[in-house]
């Protein structure tokens, strides 16, 4: 009861400032950072978060899923007010969520996922259009952070994933 009156004390305070203005920005390009995020100890608040253009911005939640998302997406775009021809890059994390949002309401966006679930960590996929089309760029995030490099870890990891999945191709072409 009382992680529940204390959150509920937070989310009173943060509803004072929500929503409120716009996002002005001369920014090229005009970076927008953007999680989901559920306090685990309230079971009806969850925050949709976004840093853009030095502005945080936020949401409170009764759940964060497709649809808050979309909202979410949709009112960053309202109040954003930049220049038409600026480049906007969304960084998100891997959720699915984030993806066609971002495709309808900012089409000409680039959009940057980074994937935090243990099977996946590590993974980056850059969503972007060119020449009319839409086309995604997967590649490892060590590539990033070492410019081409990859860690002892990395490469240890790939290793096993690659003898892993050679050892299923054997058990499944002698079945």
């Amino acid at each position: 009861y009382m992680v529940e009156l204390g959150t509920s004390a937070v989310v009173e305070h943060l509803k004072e400032g929500q929503g409120k203005g716009t996002i002005e920005t001369d920014e090229d390009p005009v970076v927008i950072y953007a999680d989901f995020s559920s306090t685990r100890v309230a079971r009806s608040m969850s925050f949709i978060m976004a840093r853009v253009a030095g502005e945080v911005v936020y949401e409170i939640l009764p759940a964060v899923n497709w649809v808050t998302a979309w909202s979410f997406v949709k009112n960053i775009r309202r109040a954003l007010k930049c220049p038409d021809n600026a480049t906007i890059v969304w960084v998100t994390d891997g959720e699915t969520t984030w993806v066609d949002p971002i495709r309808k309401v900012f089409p000409e966006a680039v959009h940057v996922r980074q994937f935090h679930k243990e099977r996946l960590r590590g993974l980056v996929y850059v969503h972007f259009p060119h020449g009319g089309e839409r086309y995604t760029l997967r590649c490892l995030w060590d590539l990033v952070l070492n410019e081409g490099t990859p860690s002892e870890r990395t490469q240890a990891m790939r290793r096993y994933r690659s003898e892993r999945t050679a050892r299923k191709g054997e058990a499944t072409t002698e079945t």
